[in-house]
């Protein structure tokens, strides 16, 4: 952190001073600076502080169009095993067919969960019910992700970004556009490889995007930048780790300033947390390490983290070497026959 000196700045309003700080640079200056949050909701509104400053100062048209759109809801794959992670009027999407709930590959409208715990879907006319806990712990694919519905206003000139890939016409996850004109009919954005397209009403990619004035910094990863404005809080200590810090300042080139509500406490959250959790409840601080049995219901909160070490009994030099240890063995003693057996019985 001693590398940022008087570049990592402390406010109580941290967010609206890296919004203000972005805003008031020249416009060759934005675009050679990004902007990167640490977390979701740190980004949501930096997005929105940055659109309305650019509505303000006349950058974006006046023009607009609201599209209700499909947010990517928080969760790990270990929450998505609970019901209460499942809320009324959230979509399930189903990357690949789950077998051991039975459900398919497709999007489903969650209608809520019922008495016995199990989630409730719309499909078609028809009520489906799956019980979360059956979803296999171990299967790493992220087949299951939750998304829900929320309204984004967009001028011409706004950035963007897609949420979702559209292979054909050349749209993936994460990269960026810029609308160029919006109506009553659709938007029509300038995409990354500089293509023009028109998107209709009833296209599913108005529903698959989002503002794109502020990065997550776990999206960093394989983006460079000149100059670079970071948003990371003290109080989200799990968010605040070396890895995403870290991840940042290996994007910037030339200078980045960091804003934070508490330096002491950003400084103390990144020093003890490297990021590298055991889990990815552990990672938004939802679970205790040998928590006690009571806790069976559901994930809880701590700041714990799990380094377990060697015995010292264990770590001594030759220690380890099994081949020095014998263990007694009784010889294998013929089985008994069983006459239940001998009569068909099951037992």
């Amino acid at each position: 952190m001693e590398v940022l000196g008087d570049k990592l700045k402390a406010s109580p309003d941290h967010i609206k001073s890296a919004a203000d700080q972005w805003l008031g640079l020249p416009k060759d200056e934005r675009d050679r600076t990004m902007v990167f949050a640490s977390g979701r909701d740190a980004r949501a509104e930096l997005n929105q502080r940055i659109q309305d400053g650019l509505r303000a100062d006349g950058t974006l048209g006046k023009e607009s169009v609201t599209l209700s759109v499909l947010e990517r809801v928080n969760t790990t794959r270990e929450e998505l095993r609970y019901p209460q992670t499942y809320k009324a009027g959230q979509t399930l999407e189903v990357a690949r067919a789950v077998s051991e709930i039975g459900l398919r590959r497709g999007s489903y409208q969650v209608l809520g969960v019922d008495a016995k715990g199990r989630v409730e879907l719309k499909v078609g006319n028809r009520t489906v019910r799956f019980d979360p806990q059956k979803i296999d712990p171990n299967d790493k694919r992220d087949a299951l992700g939750l998304t829900q519905r929320t309204d984004v206003k967009l001028h011409e000139y706004d950035q963007i970004r897609w949420t979702q890939n559209d292979k054909e016409r050349g749209l993936y996850n994460a990269s960026l556009a810029q609308v160029t004109g919006v109506s009553s009919t659709g938007i029509s954005v300038k995409t990354a490889d500089d293509q023009t397209l028109h998107l209709k009403q009833g296209d599913p990619m108005l529903e698959r995007l989002g503002l794109a004035y502020a990065l997550n910094m776990h999206m960093a990863q394989g983006v460079t930048t000149d100059k670079g404005i970071a948003v990371m809080s003290g109080s989200e200590s799990n968010l605040s780790n070396q890895r995403l810090f870290n991840v940042t300042v290996t994007r910037v080139r030339d200078d980045l300033t960091l804003h934070t509500d508490n330096k002491d406490r950003l400084i103390s959250a990144i020093e003890r947390n490297e990021g590298n959790k055991t889990s990815a409840l552990e990672t938004v601080g939802r679970l205790e390490i040998d928590a006690s049995r009571d806790s069976w219901a559901g994930p809880s909160k701590t700041d714990k983290t799990f380094n377990p070490e060697v015995p010292a009994d264990l770590a001594k030099s030759g220690s380890m070497d099994l081949s020095k240890h014998r263990v007694a063995v009784e010889p294998r003693v013929p089985d008994k026959p069983f006459p239940e057996k001998d009569i068909s019985l099951e037992i």
